[in-house]
């Protein structure tokens, strides 16, 4: 059985590339794609590729990859160079992050359980 643990690791400052992250993206988009679009990222946990600030002075950009993606939600995502599937996301969509995946596995399961 798995319990719920608190890390003192998680949320520390700000995410870095090679964390893993969780995502919240609560959008309603009103279609079952973007719905297995939203499931998807919201239910998995993804791992910082890179930070960008191109496009202002002021907010800076994630690019978050995720593996195993669904056929149906695969549209949404774009491929780096490698093929590796990812989303770009801003910092408040970024809900938990830490160094280590297993840290972030109980938030997934506390919200598979509604706990």
């Amino acid at each position: 059985m798995k319990y719920l643990k608190k890390f003192e690791d998680t949320n520390v400052d700000e995410p870095k590339v090679g964390d893993y992250v969780i995502i919240s993206d609560s959008m309603d988009y009103g279609s079952h794609i973007y719905d297995a679009y939203v499931y998807f990222v919201n239910n998995n946990i993804g791992k910082l590729y890179s930070i960008k600030n191109e496009y202002s002075d002021y907010s800076d950009y994630y690019r978050v990859l995720f593996y195993n993606i669904p056929k149906d939600a695969e549209e949404w995502f774009s491929e780096n160079y490698d093929g590796d599937k990812y989303i770009i996301v801003d910092r408040e969509d970024i809900v938990y992050w830490s160094k280590n995946k297993e840290d972030l596995e109980p938030y997934i399961q506390a919200k598979k359980y509604n706990l």
